[in-house]
């Protein structure tokens, strides 16, 4: 601001006259004496001169015109910024305007390109994040750095399974792409909490568990999605039998799903008969219809008829202190146990299908039978007799013969035997 002391209106009192570049005003404070009214001050407003050569006009006060200087306005001192750039990993970067330097204040615009299979992980230095393209304000020199990084891909997708009510379930995912990876696990769309690891595990499945599963997996670059994975929970159905039959079902299967029908018919063998059903199931109905409601165990109740001899021992005489053998066969429910008997009395120990005596002798001649047993009852074979015979061994010593009458390999116990020497 300049302040004068001057005449301005020619009165012969000095006046004040102030300029200010501030609000580009002129101001002329009037200096009145007594006998004159007014507030004394008259204001001019100048416009404001924006280049560096002075420039004059005039003002007129009080009929008198004066000429008025306003000087050129001061130059103004440039400031100019450097602006650099860097990439990490596979990608490139372009900037507009690309210059030298910049003017301070001015604006440019970078963009990043990613190579096949990357993505722009973080913007560093001058910006961060990953805005792209993005906006920098070069009010001071400044440096950016592109980070590119490999996308996830998935290479081993989550299968889809169906397990029993009450089993252990695992999903589990395998990526490749830039490390490390994050996980993020869904059960019919909706984020299941906890599960943000590679492998996703259910100790116990309940019904609630059942759906569709799917898995995200992430990195500074991006994340991608798995394929869905459909978890069904079935209810398992174990069958066994007592006694000689089986059990067929239909449809088959180790498990099934909720509400399924099952037939299940229980098929005899030999002569067996069915008799019922016992565990979750009850009655005789044949075929029988269940539902699958739940975990089940079911078992099919068959009785055995008495074993049917096929082989009846057969008669025998062997020599004393020869070997004799006892054989018999026979058919239907087993297991099959024996026991043999000599003249209607249990010989200890002979309880298989065979009895052999290594050495015959007198006790052991009579009838023998053999009684073949299963749980439905016994049968009882035809006796068979084992005779013991004697026999009769000849030597001559000298010159002569032996005749014996009868002449036979071997004799019934009692027989009466002529021998003459000749």
């Amino acid at each position: 601001r300049s302040v004068y002391a001057v005449d301005v209106d020619g009165d012969g009192d000095m006046d004040v006259l102030s300029a200010s570049h501030l609000d580009n005003t002129i101001a002329w404070y009037e200096n009145k004496s007594s006998s004159r009214t007014g507030d004394g001050v008259v204001k001019y407003q100048v416009t404001a001169n924006d280049s560096a050569a002075e420039r004059t006009g005039t003002i007129t006060v009080a009929g008198k015109t004066h000429t008025v200087v306003q000087e050129g306005a001061e130059p103004v001192q440039e400031v100019y910024h450097t602006f650099t750039t860097q990439v990490v990993g596979s990608g490139t970067i372009t900037v507009s305007p690309q210059k030298e330097r910049y003017l301070s204040g001015s604006e440019v615009e970078v963009t990043a390109f990613p190579s096949a299979g990357q993505a722009l992980a973080t913007w560093s230095g001058a910006a961060s994040g990953k805005q792209n393209p993005i906006t920098i304000v070069l009010d001071s020199d400044k440096a950016l750095t592109a980070t590119f990084a490999e996308l996830p891909t998935i290479t081993s997708q989550p299968a889809s399974q169906n397990v029993l009510l009450g089993q252990k379930v695992s999903f589990s995912v395998e990526s490749k792409g830039a490390e490390p990876f994050f996980y993020y696990w869904k059960r019919n769309g909706n984020l299941i909490p906890g599960a943000n690891k590679q492998t996703f595990s259910i100790d116990a499945v309940s019904l609630d568990d059942a759906g569709v599963y799917i898995v995200l997996v992430a990195n500074t670059a991006g994340l991608v999605q798995s394929a869905d994975a459909v978890l069904g929970v079935h209810y398992g159905l174990s069958t066994s039998v007592e006694g000689s039959g089986s059990i067929t079902r239909e449809p088959q299967g180790p498990s099934y799903a909720p509400d399924t029908k099952v037939t299940l018919t229980a098929v005899t063998q030999g002569l067996s008969q069915f008799t019922g059903w016992s565990g979750d199931a009850s009655g005789q109905a044949n075929p029988l219809v269940i539902t699958m409601d739940g975990n089940k165990s079911i078992m099919a109740r068959f009785t055995n008829q008495p074993p049917t001899i096929t082989t009846q021992p057969f008669s025998s005489t062997v020599v004393f202190g020869g070997e004799a053998s006892l054989v018999v066969e026979a058919e239907g429910g087993g297991p099959f146990t024996y026991q043999w008997k000599l003249s209607g009395n249990e010989i200890a120990g002979a309880t298989s299908a065979s009895y052999v005596i290594d050495s015959v002798t007198e006790k052991d001649a009579g009838f023998y039978t053999v009684t073949v047993s299963n749980e439905a009852g016994s049968t009882v074979s035809t006796p068979a007799r084992l005779g013991v015979n004697y026999k009769i061994t000849r030597q001559v010593i000298g010159f002569g013969v032996l005749q014996v009458n009868p002449n036979k390999a071997s004799y019934a116990p009692d027989t009466k035997v002529t021998i003459t020497a000749k």
